[in-house]
């Protein structure tokens, strides 16, 4: 395994996510401070916040830094979805399209690059976040609603990733519970 390798590509990922949270919190504050309305869901206004910490957890080297980045990944790649099939089934604008595309191109390189097995290894494992996040996922999917039945049939998808996630990471609590138990 090439340490110095996966220290770049994580310093680069997490320089990312820690940017990228903190101009979007920047501009949530200062819109707030200025008392424009904040046009989005809480959920949307909380992704920044998770962008923050997950580069935070990288920088650290935490397990649950990398789970909240594959989370965040995740959803940004998500709502990248929603864009586009916004733009072809409600005829938004081209920009929905790009911003989009844009968005899945960047989740699927941050998730494949966090999901490899020699950058995995890197992270300590941590079941505990990952049922959190499993959780986090299971509610996201189960309150989101679309006028467009396609968009609501994503967010069911949605609800059993999550529900998939918990399991295992419920398995792996267990698992991790019972060597002790048993030293």
């Amino acid at each position: 395994m090439n340490i110095s390798k996966n220290k770049t590509g994580i310093f680069i990922i997490a320089s990312y996510f820690v940017v990228n949270g903190s101009y979007v919190s920047y501009q949530l504050v200062n819109a707030w401070f200025q008392g424009k309305p904040i046009e989005y869901d809480f959920i949307y206004i909380l992704i920044p916040l998770i962008f923050l910490v997950s580069g935070i957890g990288l920088f650290l080297t935490k397990g649950w830094g990398r789970n909240l980045a594959l989370l965040s990944s995740f959803c940004y790649g998500f709502i990248g979805l929603v864009k586009i099939l916004q733009y072809f089934l409600l005829q938004r604008e081209i920009a929905d399209l790009v911003k989009g595309s844009t968005d899945i191109i960047l989740a699927a390189c941050i998730l494949i690059y966090l999901l490899k097995k020699s950058v995995k290894e890197f992270f300590p494992e941590s079941p505990v976040s990952s049922t959190c996040i499993g959780l986090a996922i299971v509610l996201y999917g189960s309150i989101q609603h679309s006028d467009n039945a396609i968009i609501n049939y994503f967010w069911r998808i949605m609800f059993i990733i999550g529900l998939a996630i918990m399991f295992k990471a419920g398995n792996r609590l267990r698992e991790s519970m019972g060597s002790i138990t048993s030293e």
